[in-house]
């Protein structure tokens, strides 16, 4: 009987003693206190509420964790976790041992964390049917990353669809100028996009939130997107979404507000440049994109403002057209250039008839059916109109 107890008594002291259940906000202040990324020596049990999911697998859990279901930020995070999957507003504990991280490369980077912790779901998170939500680690693996692969990821009868894309733990990043669909069997109301932007703007032009007015949305990508999360809301309700107020200038006021920036930086708010295209580069058939310079004189023989790289309507020289997106001061061997990278261009009219014939380069000739001017490459007909 002695040496029964006695192994009792050793297997008892063999098994991890736990210091004590924490809130979330205790387990940051705790974490704080200790040596940077040390872990504490004792194990430690955190409960909270899940409000953001990276990656949910039975041998991979990533996720954020407040004291407040409703938090749109978490305040502690599990990292690489075992045990329950784990869904957004699920309330969780997690056993391990708690830790302050620094990032070595980045030490602006720091949280509170348990890193290969055990979870358990306390008290699932009530369904909703009308919201799904897609985290990077559902698209992890698939897609190629040189090339990009097809991917195709299907929740609760939401399917996320693009032609050339790559997963990771981290992101589902869509290629450029490839095709990115999302389609439901129920209506979609609005799709809510949360952006990796590792280096740089990689929103892929789109808002942090469209409405849609069907089953279906899609939309072939501007620039590269990096997908951190991407919500999908159901139903038969109206999207509430309200269009940021887009403000029209001249060039003179995009000149103004471009010069007022520190070099190298642009405005946080998009705008509509409206002017006069002077003089335009070809457009690129390979990247589908096209650069030119506008001035408010048509007549300018140079331009003041740049289109770099612009997406939308081709123009030709003396189309007046307008330009939406940021403003950036480039600066590069002592040059200074006002620009909008990456826009979108619209055209309001194109460059009148009269402009066209009297152009050093038109050609006039007939193709068969009617007397056809060519300007830049582009064919007019009597009218001004765009024939080919």
């Amino acid at each position: 009987m002695k040496k029964i107890l006695t192994f009792v008594l050793a297997a008892l002291a063999s098994v991890a003693t736990f210091a004590g259940t924490l809130s979330c906000a205790e387990a940051v202040e705790l974490a704080q206190g200790l040596e940077p990324n040390t872990p504490s020596e004792e194990e430690y049990i955190v409960e909270g509420y899940v409000v953001s999911v990276i990656k949910s697998t039975a041998t991979d859990l990533r996720f954020w964790m407040a004291d407040d279901a409703n938090a749109e930020l978490g305040t502690f995070e599990a990292w690489v976790c075992t045990g329950d999957l784990v869904n957004k507003g699920d309330k969780v504990t997690v056993t391990g041992n708690i830790q302050w991280y620094v990032n070595q490369k980045d030490e602006s980077d720091q949280k509170a964390e348990i890193s290969g912790g055990v979870v358990v779901v306390v008290e699932p998170a009530p369904i909703d049917m009308n919201y799904v939500e897609f985290n990077s680690g559902d698209f992890e693996g698939k897609g190629v990353s040189s090339t990009g692969g097809e991917i195709s990821v299907t929740k609760n009868g939401v399917t996320v669809y693009t032609n050339a894309g790559f997963g990771s733990s981290y992101s589902l990043r869509v290629y450029k100028n490839k095709q990115f669909k999302i389609s439901a069997d129920r209506r979609i109301v609005s799709i809510a996009f949360e952006f990796d932007n590792y280096d740089g703007d990689y929103s892929g032009g789109l808002d942090p939130e469209v409405c849609v007015e069907g089953t279906e949305w899609e939309n072939v990508m501007a620039t590269q997107g990096r997908f951190k999360k991407i919500s999908v809301t159901l139903g038969d309700g109206a999207c509430s979404i309200v269009p940021p107020v887009v403000e029209t200038i001249t060039i003179a006021q995009a000149l103004e507000i471009g010069n007022a920036l520190e070099d190298g930086a642009k405005t946080t708010e998009n705008y509509v440049v409206e002017a006069f295209v002077v003089m335009a580069y070809d457009f690129d058939e390979t990247y589908k994109n096209q650069s030119f310079y506008m001035s408010d004189n048509p007549t300018a023989e140079r331009g003041d403002f740049f289109a770099k790289y612009t997406t939308g309507d081709v123009v030709v020289k003396g189309d007046k057209v307008q330009v939406k997106g940021q403003i950036e001061k480039y600066v590069k061997d002592d040059k200074t250039t006002i620009q909008i990278y990456k826009g979108v261009a619209t055209i309001v009219s194109h460059v009148g008839l009269n402009d066209i014939k009297a152009a050093n380069k038109a050609n006039k000739f007939f193709d068969g059916k009617q007397v056809v001017f060519e300007v830049n490459g582009v064919q007019y007909n009597v009218l001004g109109n765009i024939v080919k």
